[in-house]
């Protein structure tokens, strides 16, 4: 089913309104300028006051919390057996590291799925290599299992604040080198 540009405007104007808009924008900016990751906690400031985000904070306003009451979340597997699970996927290329994998060479339907993961956690086109946590949650999608998906999207969330500045830097460098 196809979305027309009238209807996706009036969706859109119906979550946020168009006055709300750049308030919300100014918002992002403020906090990516002054987000920094410290003792695995995020220090931001908003309206000129600090304010402290912990993971359980996170995992509170995301609202996520075990399946099944009184049990514990499962642990999604390291690197070496999540590296396995994607070449069980299909991957079509050699893989000895995460950074191996690219996103492209899985069989559909799971390049989709790792494509979504990839480009709403990080914004990037689903060409790039997935991170370990992204993998971790494409893992716990395909085997339904009980994962702590709050700690896995944190620890994506904190790579995205203390790499944040790395695109830049290399910018600025190149400009400072011609």
């Amino acid at each position: 089913m196809e979305i027309s540009i009238a209807d996706q405007i009036a969706l859109d104007d119906a979550l946020v309104a168009p006055a709300d808009r750049l308030k919300i924008e100014i918002y992002m900016q403020e906090f990516w300028a002054s987000a920094y990751v410290h003792n695995r906690s995020v220090r931001f400031k908003m309206n000129n006051k600090k304010h402290i985000l912990g993971l359980d904070q996170f995992r509170d306003i995301l609202q996520i919390c075990p399946k099944v009451g009184n049990k514990k979340f499962e642990e999604p597997p390291l690197e070496k057996e999540i590296l396995a699970f994607l070449a069980s996927l299909g991957h079509s290329g050699e893989i000895r590291k995460i950074t191996d994998v690219n996103v492209n060479k899985l069989h559909q339907p799971w390049r989709s799925f790792a494509a979504i993961i990839n480009k709403c956690l990080s914004g990037k086109p689903s060409y790039d290599s997935l991170r370990l946590s992204q993998a971790q949650i494409l893992w716990g999608m395909y085997n339904k299992k009980n994962v702590d998906y709050a700690y896995l999207l944190w620890e994506d969330f904190i790579y995205q604040i203390e790499n944040k500045n790395t695109k830049k830097g290399v910018t600025i460098l190149c400009h400072q080198v011609v």
